[in-house]
Parts: structure tokens; C-alpha cells; sequence
């Protein structure tokens, strides 16, 4: 977005700076550097069936949506604690259950970390 006054901040009017990692040449640059080096990874990924792609154009609450679709279609979600309510303490599965690594805290009224 262009200033109204040319070299200008609209807001607090003062002088506008570009660093030299911001021009456009030098962003390409990077990219492209960026991409030479996921090369391999992505190769191995992709030959090993392990590469998925997730659209990440849009709001980030759409984008959100459809990494959650192919977790949940892909079965890679832990199921959320269910709240039993009374004690106030989440009841789901331990952290101590083998082979089991929640992606979450317990959480007990007030905020406190449980287990």
C-alpha cells in the first residue's frame, strides 16, 4: 500500500525507510535460496508418501480449516479431554498412558496445569 505523501508515514508522518531485505530483489533472492535448499526434503516426502499439500491462500481461519480437515481425515488428531464437570478437573487420557503424547495441557479451574 502506497503512503499518500510519497516517502511518508500516514500515520505519524515520519520519513519511510526500506531496508535492503525488503526490496524486492533481494526477497526473490531468498526465495529462491529457500527453495534449492527444501528440495531434498520435499523429494523425500513425496517418495516416501509422506507429502501433503494444504492450500494457504485465504483467511487464516479458512486455511486453518482445511489443515484440521486433512488431520482428521488422516486420523492424526488426539481426541479432546472430556469435562465431567462437579470436580472441575478435565478427565481424558493421562500424560502417562504409554505411546500417548497429548498436543495440549490439562487444565483444572483457575487456570492451573494439571499431570
Amino acid at each position: 500500500m502506497k503512503p499518500k505523501r510519497a516517502g511518508r508515514c500516514d500515520r505519524c508522518h515520519g520519513a519511510l525507510i526500506i531496508r535492503k531485505d525488503d526490496r524486492p530483489d533481494t526477497i526473490m533472492k531468498r526465495l529462491a535460496i529457500d527453495r534449492k535448499a527444501a528440495r531434498p526434503l520435499l523429494s523425500y516426502y513425496r517418495r516416501h508418501g509422506l507429502l501433503y499439500r494444504v492450500n494457504g491462500a485465504g483467511f487464516i481461519g479458512t486455511v486453518f480449516t482445511r489443515a484440521l480437515k486433512l488431520f482428521r481425515r488422516h486420523g492424526w488428531l488426539i481426541p479432546p479431554p472430556v469435562h465431567h464437570g462437579g470436580s472441575g478437573v478435565l478427565q481424558g487420557r493421562r500424560r502417562d498412558t504409554p505411546g500417548v503424547t497429548p498436543l495440549w495441557p490439562r487444565r483444572r479451574r483457575g487456570g492451573q496445569v494439571v499431570g
